[in-house]
């Protein structure tokens, strides 16, 4: 099973966006009787595939709960050592810190994200996005809907909802 990016916009600019998707990526009319319930008849959704496949790779979750079992896993390992709190919470806050001077991998690949929102701005916010995690063509699920603001955008889609159609307003 695969994650599957689907983008929702106007028909009649459809083209010329699609054109401008980064070069790596292809896409696909995708007919999903769950997505299409959802859109407006002057709207079309599309599949964003990378390796001609599926999305995976295109979008990292977050995983809170990941980095807390990893910072559960330190504190076993230092208490096992026979540290004492207070160096056990130094290398903590030490291996905290280092990993927050990484950059995090989380939400949309950089240059498919600025696609989205350069998308958004040309369509005046015509532009509705999701991401499922499945059969793009045969599955049958809930969408659920939301909406944002393109300004929150990035940060937003850190924590991005499976099956739920975001639009973006401008």
């Amino acid at each position: 099973m695969c994650d599957f990016i689907t983008i929702t916009l106007l028909k009649a600019n459809s083209d010329t966006i699609m054109e401008t998707l980064p070069k790596d990526l292809i896409c696909f009319v995708t007919n999903n009787k769950s997505i299409t319930a959802h859109i407006q008849p002057d709207h079309i959704s599309y599949g964003i595939l990378a390796n001609c496949q599926c999305s995976c790779g295109l979008f990292h979750p977050a995983d809170p709960e990941g980095e807390e079992r990893e910072k559960e896993a330190l504190i076993r390992k230092y208490k096992k050592k026979g540290w004492p709190e207070h160096k056990i919470q130094r290398a903590i806050s030490e291996h905290e810190a280092s990993i927050s001077m990484k950059n995090k991998t989380y939400g949309f690949r950089e240059d498919l994200l600025a696609w989205f929102i350069s998308a958004a701005h040309s369509l005046k916010g015509n532009v509705s996005i999701l991401i499922h995690f499945g059969d793009l063509d045969r599955d049958v699920f809930d969408v659920q809907q939301d909406n944002i603001k393109l300004d929150a955008f990035p940060f937003y889609q850190e924590t991005f909802p499976q099956d739920t159609l975001v639009k973006i307003n401008i």
